[in-house]
């Protein structure tokens, strides 16, 4: 996931396989900073975790 900030807030999108963004419907709360954006994602798709991508990081 992609996320794109700007004064009007956050977008997100999803990177697809031939580098294109594909926008996602995803909120995040405007207070939250960048530290607190991965622990955010973490919990909102804590369930399509798998082995290999357990967890939101920062790239």
């Amino acid at each position: 996931m992609v996320i794109e900030y700007s004064m009007k807030g956050c977008k997100t999108y999803y990177l697809g396989d031939d580098g294109k963004r594909i926008p996602v419907d995803v909120t995040i709360p405007f207070h939250y900073t960048v530290k607190d954006i991965a622990q955010y994602l973490d919990n909102m798709f804590h369930e399509s975790a798998t082995e290999i991508h357990s967890k939101m990081r920062k790239i």
